[in-house]
Order: C-alpha cells, then structure tokens, then sequence
C-alpha cells in the first residue's frame, strides 16, 4: 500500500520539520519530485521546490493541480531532497510510494 494517495488532479501538501527543534536558516533549500522509478532512466512527472515556513521550523511540500492533472493513474515515488552548501549536507529524505487515483467526479 502506498504511504501517498492523490486523485489526478488535486492538490496535495506534506511538512517536514527538525525534530531537535532548530531552526531553517537561509542556507537550506528543498526539492521534490513525482518519478515513475529510482535510479538511471527514471522519468519525472511533476517537481518544485519546498517552501520554509515564516516560522522557520518547516518546510512546505505543495504540489498543485495543475502539476498533477497530467501525470497518469499509476503508482509512483515521491522523493524529497534538502540541501544546505554552508555545511555540505545534501540528502535526499524521502523515497516514499505514491499512488496517483483517477478523478470520481
């Protein structure tokens, strides 16, 4: 069963946080994608980048309809990655399984 579940179409929002409670400085930045498959020869869907939140604890995963309503009914992975180049750490976050369902209106 996959942890996402999207009606072609739709919206979709995720946050993620810090658990120790810091802050996103400005030197953070996040990605996302909808791929099709990990690794070589993969095939992205849909993507953007993450927003931080004004209270600097979060960032924000938007995916609008107009970024959905091409991507076929299907299963699919959702990847997030977080960057900061002051400290060198780029890792990507999140491979989780999302399932994109057909509109029943």
């Amino acid at each position: 069963m996959a942890k996402h579940s999207l009606v072609q179409g739709d919206s979709f929002a995720y946050d993620y946080s810090l658990k120790s409670g810091d802050d996103f400085d400005d030197n953070w930045t996040g990605t996302w994608a909808i791929v099709d498959q990990l690794g070589a020869g993969r095939s992205t869907l849909a993507s953007g980048t993450l927003t931080r939140s004004s209270g600097l604890k979060e960032f924000e995963l938007r995916v609008t309809p107009a970024s959905t309503n091409t991507i076929p009914v299907g299963d699919y992975k959702l990847v997030v990655q977080m960057t900061n180049s002051v400290i060198n750490f780029n890792n990507e976050i999140v491979q989780d399984d999302m399932k994109i369902t057909a509109q029943g209106i």
